[in-house]
């Protein structure tokens, strides 16, 4: 019973030692030291801290606080720092943010503006006059991205990379780590030939008499990027987030002046949505590459099958043109009655658009190609046989009057005096249709129409994106050799 008792007692005890310690802590936590943190926006940590250090310090007085401020040596570790709860608050990069908010759920607050805009690019700079053509020219040099925490020194330019079939680190003499000062002076003093970086970096490191404005060359350039990032933690006090965020944004022209790095010019309010774009070219560029091979043989045939389903839609749409493009040709129309009815049919047709038309077809007989065969043929009916009554009414009138002049049958003018005339002009029209159904077929397999576009949508349901990448690079290779296989032909017909 008394160790029983005894038990109890402590247990009491320990309970309401931990209730005061809590109450100790929240208590104390109204007017507690707040940890702030900047990641590497200067050529060394110590710059970094004395040229931001005056703004956390404005923060911090209007909130009634004490505070610390650590500045890192990479993009990472401020992400790192914040995600582990070792800051309280940090101004980071895009990339670094949306890792942040990957790995803990911390939350943006605020955008910082950079000469009035929440924006900035990412940069490619190399020595001038180096590289005429970026990346071609650039094939085999030293190039030097920043650390993979990096949204412009790494995330954007291997993201612009991926999208394009192309891996960097094949077509260059690549290495990565590298902060974007180092970068810049790396290229100035021809360690590397090219090297990534931002806008904000080079024109600071220029102005502040730490980079000849000619010793490197802009190359590239991204499309533009949600600036730097204010970011809590996810447990941060929400009451605190707000009025943190009202500070933030109620910030001047004049304040901004006075307390924020030169460029600088105030901030706007942010939540997580607003650098939604960054998780979406991360994830491109981590889980897209490299292209998926093992279903390559199958991905083929439903290319093929693509092909095939433009190849015959619009051949039975030509067969179709055929007859009504005469109907609808003002000049050898049999008959006016015929000729308005017909130019309306004509009209409907083209009104509608083929991948509507795979949409009814698909309901009325079943998935599959077939579907996708009906609505290429019955939109390019329409638009090809407007072509070729277009052409036939912009003939001379000479040979066919001449034709009827020797008693030929209406038939036989039409056959041996119109058709010869205007063929090079129908085949060309032919050939636009074929070319333009193939990219047309690619959409209709979206909806259930066959072909390579419906694996394409299987591929994005099931966010399979090596199989993805792989089906998008195999429709832009169909693509150019259909569009200059088409502009060979017609070259021929000229």
């Amino acid at each position: 019973m008394r160790s029983g008792r005894t038990l109890l007692g402590l247990s009491l005890l320990a309970l309401a030692l931990g209730a005061a310690s809590a109450l100790s802590t929240t208590a104390g936590a109204q007017g507690a030291k707040l940890r702030f943190g900047v990641g590497p926006l200067q050529p060394t940590p110590s710059e970094t801290k004395k040229a931001y250090e005056p703004f956390f310090a404005y923060l911090a007085k209007e909130l009634g606080r004490d505070f610390d401020l650590t500045a890192t040596t990479d993009w990472a570790g401020i992400s790192v720092a914040l995600a582990n709860k070792q800051v309280d608050l940090a101004w980071m990069g895009p990339w670094g943010y949306v890792l942040a908010n990957d790995d803990s759920g911390a939350r943006a607050i605020a955008t910082a503006k950079y000469d009035g805009k929440p924006i900035y690019h990412a940069i490619v700079v190399c020595k001038p006059g180096l590289v005429t053509s970026w990346p071609d020219g650039a094939k085999g040099k030293r190039v030097s991205f920043a650390d993979v925490g990096s949204t412009s020194g790494w995330l954007i330019p291997t993201s612009w990379f991926k999208r394009r079939g192309v891996d960097p680190k094949q077509l260059f003499n690549y290495s990565d780590g590298a902060t974007h000062a180092a970068n810049e002076i790396g290229v100035a003093s021809g360690q590397v030939d090219c090297a990534t970086d931002f806008d904000r970096n080079r024109n600071a490191m220029i102005e502040g008499g730490k980079l000849e404005k000619n010793a490197t060359e802009v190359v590239w350039t991204s499309e533009p990027l949600p600036n730097d990032a204010i970011a809590v933690p996810r447990d941060f006090d929400p009451a605190l987030a707000d009025r943190i965020q009202k500070i933030l944004v109620g910030i001047t022209d004049a304040q901004a002046k006075t307390i924020l790095p030169n460029h600088y010019t105030g901030f706007v309010a942010a939540t997580h949505e607003s650098y939604r774009m960054m998780p979406k070219m991360a994830g491109w560029a981590a889980k897209a590459w490299p292209p998926a091979i093992d279903e390559l043989p199958i991905l083929l045939l439903r290319t093929a099958e693509t092909i095939a389903m433009a190849a015959i839609g619009t051949t039975a749409a030509a067969l179709l043109a055929l007859p009504l493009c005469v109907v609808a040709a003002r000049n050898v129309t049999p008959s006016m009655a015929l000729y308005y009815p017909s130019r309306w049919f004509l009209n409907a047709l083209r009104g509608v658009d083929s991948f509507v038309f795979a949409l009814l077809f698909v309901a009325a007989v079943g998935l599959g190609p077939f579907a996708g065969v009906l609505g290429i043929a019955l939109h390019t009916w329409g638009s090809t046989a407007k072509l070729w009554a277009e052409a036939i009414e912009n003939i001379p009138p000479g040979p066919l009057e001449a034709a009827a002049a020797t008693g030929a049958s209406r038939v036989k003018v039409i056959a041996y005096a119109l058709f010869p005339d205007v063929a090079p002009s129908m085949v060309s029209v032919g050939l636009f249709w074929w070319e333009f159904n193939v990219r047309a077929s690619t959409v209709l397999g979206v909806v259930g129409a066959g072909g390579i576009g419906q694996e394409l949508k299987n591929s994005m349901d099931l966010l399979l994106f090596p199989r993805l990448l792989t089906i998008i690079l195999l429709i832009l290779v169909t693509v150019t050799v259909i569009d200059h296989t088409s502009e060979w032909l017609r070259r021929k017909l000229e």
